[in-house]
């Protein structure tokens, strides 16, 4: 009798301890599994918040760039403009005015080594 509970122990012994680990296994994921999904499923719900209040910020700080840089380009008037200088209060230059910058030249423009052409 004994030598056969050893015989049938070294012969069936790894396929007995393969079947104790995998009930612990399985277990293990029918108790943690469920803990597992619903902390998966948390964490989703939790980035998408974030992402969406990220997102919803980003749009709020461009915005307020946006018409801060318009209200520093083109500030309100306080006082509406006086009917003498209406072309003025619209930006508008006075036709005698000379223009901002002069036409180029054909010798007043670099060529492509970098030097300026001159007529000869």
């Amino acid at each position: 009798e004994k030598r056969f509970r050893d015989r049938t122990r070294r012969r069936y012994g790894g396929l007995a301890l393969f079947a104790d680990v995998t009930i612990a296994a399985l277990l293990m994921v029918f108790v943690a599994g469920p803990f597992y999904v619903i902390r998966r499923r948390r964490d989703k719900a939790r980035l998408a918040a974030m992402l969406a209040a990220d997102a919803e910020a980003e749009r709020r700080e461009r915005e307020g760039t946006i018409e801060r840089l318009l209200l520093q380009l083109s500030p309100l008037p306080t006082e509406p403009p006086s009917p003498d200088e209406p072309a003025r209060a619209r930006g508008a230059e006075s036709p005698a005015s000379p223009p901002a910058h002069p036409p180029e030249t054909p010798s007043s423009r670099p060529s492509a080594e970098g030097s300026t052409l001159q007529d000869d």
